[in-house]
């Protein structure tokens, strides 16, 4: 016992004064299509050259599955689309079939210039937002199981009806004047629907009302691609007693003033330098230079702390860093 407690003495003595400390920021997040430079968004009709048919399949119900029409979802992208981009004002919806992502990417990676040129005379576009339908899926199934109540008869069942629907949607932003591709990515909507009853098929699910849902998520979502997100984010310091200004310049830090923390964590490693155990002090001063802006200086303090202690956390936020240096100079061209 006498071993013990005095292992967990020294253990806490070595623990002293060290630790972390959490605090939460605000931060806003650059669009990720952005739409904000360009003067009028031409939204192409949907595109179903590229979709990935399902076969019909019999579902355990003893009939034929149903399942999404590809061409009926195309029109319901097309309706709910353009009305979910109205708010930025920007926008406008061709009905023109024929033309097609595939026809303004002649090869992949590369716009078609004829079209392009078409389009940005007879639309005046400057930008075009095209959408493909890359694979729509519905399955449906009964569920059942034996009500256990002593009200119940003997054969009573519960009975579900349950629905699943997923669609993947493909968006391509397009520089109409530059004439290459800005922006390229997939989402994945999913939905699940049931009804419920005893002893007897559950209710029918609405086929359409279903797909709706699922397409007016895929709008929804496509339209918040285009609007800055107002996020908020975990920003972790490292204490140590042996630099009593640590924890003043967290609380200027939670106040926003990053300018404040950097300037007094400044004055202590210039009088400390980078003696044995200071790796924490410099680690916080890359922390709210990065934060004040300065991400040069910032690399340069992170770097100071994994030389005189190197750990993952330094080497992370190193890694940290650059990305917030990218993410900094999007919101700057984004006007944020």
């Amino acid at each position: 016992m006498g071993f013990r407690l005095t292992v967990l003495l020294l253990l806490a003595a070595a623990l002293t004064g060290c630790g972390t400390r959490s605090i939460i920021v605000p931060v806003t997040r650059p669009a990720l299509i952005d739409v904000h430079r360009c003067e009028r968004v031409l939204i192409l009709p949907c595109d179903i050259s590229n979709f990935r048919s399902t076969n019909s399949v019999r579902d355990g119900l003893g009939r034929d599955a149903r399942w999404f029409a590809p061409q009926g979802v195309a029109t319901s992208i097309d309706q709910a689309l353009p009305a979910a981009l109205a708010a930025t004002g920007q926008t406008e919806y061709i009905s023109d079939t024929s033309i097609s992502v595939a026809g303004l990417l002649s090869t992949p990676g590369k716009v078609s210039g004829e079209l392009l040129r078409t389009l940005r005379r007879e639309y005046d576009a400057s930008c075009i937002l095209a959408v493909q339908l890359l694979e729509a899926r519905y399955n449906e199934s009964i569920l059942t199981a034996p009500i256990q109540s002593a009200y119940a008869s003997n054969n009573s069942e519960k009975r579900v009806r349950m629905a699943r629907g997923s669609l993947i949607v493909g968006m391509l932003l397009i520089d109409a004047v530059e004439g290459r591709v800005d922006f390229a990515d997939s989402i994945r909507c999913e939905v699940s629907r049931e009804t419920h009853s005893t002893d007897r098929d559950p209710p029918d699910i609405n086929l359409e009302d279903t797909q709706w849902l699922l397409v007016n998520q895929a709008a929804l979502r496509i339209a918040e691609a285009t609007q800055p997100l107002r996020d908020r984010e975990i920003v972790t310091f490292l204490v140590d007693d042996d630099y009593p200004e640590i924890p003043g310049a967290i609380e200027h830090a939670e106040l926003g003033r990053w300018t404040d923390a950097a300037a007094l964590l400044d004055s202590v490693v210039t009088r400390v330098g980078e003696k044995e155990g200071s790796d924490k002090l410099w680690y916080n001063l890359g922390i709210v230079r990065q934060y004040a802006g300065n991400f040069f200086g910032a690399k340069a303090a992170f770097e100071t702390a994994r030389r005189i202690s190197d750990s993952a956390r330094y080497r992370a936020a190193i890694e940290r860093l650059l990305r917030a240096e990218e993410e900094d100079l999007e919101r700057v061209r984004q006007d944020l």
